[in-house]
């Protein structure tokens, strides 16, 4: 069952938590439970009242962040996104080799949606192309990742087709990735990142 986000809900009344405070909780809570709801039921279970609910929030608050649940969806896959390349890039930090950075990097990643399997969901739901904008920020999503697995391929004879190449790698990589989800095999990632390290590089 998605996790009872209720616990964060505010106080009523006069809390004198900053407004600012209050609407980043709110849509934390939002994007939270999207991502644990789209995982739990799938995309074509999917309500808004279910988001709201898991949310611990009202329908009228939940129209003061989106417009609808595709709004919703969209933000929701661009925070998964953003948590994932901000643990490639935090393994991969300033001044690292960029070869050997890759395994760690591998590892980071895979043990991030080993704690929170619903993003590798989000990251992976087929269904979500319907949702508007998606598709391309699914792209962007598959070049950033690309330009991170190109630099670790520096000095290549030709570095255009090595960046065609990564490109094919990170889009295998969420068939690879989608595959073991829909195996119930989330808690075991860690322990692949050698064999997804491999077809990064082969």
């Amino acid at each position: 069952m998605p996790p009872d986000f209720s616990e964060y809900r505010l106080p009523r009344g006069r809390h004198g938590i900053p407004p600012e405070q209050v609407r980043a909780n709110q849509r934390w809570r939002l994007l939270g439970s999207c991502a644990e709801v789209l995982a739990e039921r799938g995309y074509g279970a999917l309500t808004l009242s279910a988001v709201i609910e898991a949310a611990a929030i009202s329908k009228g608050t939940f129209y003061e962040h989106f417009e609808g649940l595709p709004e919703c969806l969209l933000a929701t896959y661009e925070m998964a996104t953003a948590n994932a390349l901000a643990v490639t890039r935090e393994a991969c930090g300033p001044g690292s080799d960029p070869a050997a950075a890759l395994p760690v990097a591998v590892e980071s990643v895979l043990g991030l949606f080993a704690a929170e399997p619903a993003l590798a969901h989000v990251l992976t739901d087929m269904a979500l192309e319907d949702v508007p904008g998606l598709h391309a920020a699914r792209e962007e999503f598959a070049h950033a990742c690309a330009s991170m697995l190109a630099a670790a391929g520096r000095g290549q004879v030709d570095p255009e087709r090595h960046r065609r190449l990564s490109l094919h790698r990170v889009r295998a990589t969420k068939g690879w990735l989608a595959s073991r989800m829909r195996a119930g095999a989330a808690t075991s990632l860690p322990r692949k990142a050698p064999e997804l390290t491999q077809l990064l590089t082969v």
